[in-house]
């Protein structure tokens, strides 16, 4: 089992595990090399150091970049 089937298979619902998918595709896209790695009880995105991880919860989806991203949008994400 791949890491991301591991990570859908603990979601308590199907609209959680559509959700997850989506993002795991969309982080996908923009990371195509991107290793797929569960920790903190998240899905993580490494190349070959730790870019970002997402993880679903009851109210909200959680998008968690590093520093090495961030500094790259410093002047995008500034505003927020």
């Amino acid at each position: 089992m791949d890491n991301v089937t591991q990570y859908l298979a603990g979601l308590e619902n199907e609209r959680d595990r559509e959700l997850a998918l989506s993002m795991h595709k969309i982080i996908c896209t923009a990371l195509p090399d991107a290793e797929v790695k569960l920790a903190y009880g998240l899905v993580g995105y490494y190349q070959p150091k730790a870019l970002c991880y997402f993880g679903i919860n009851k109210r909200h989806v959680g998008f968690y970049p590093t520093n090495q991203p961030m500094a790259h949008f410093a002047k995008e994400v500034a505003p927020y």
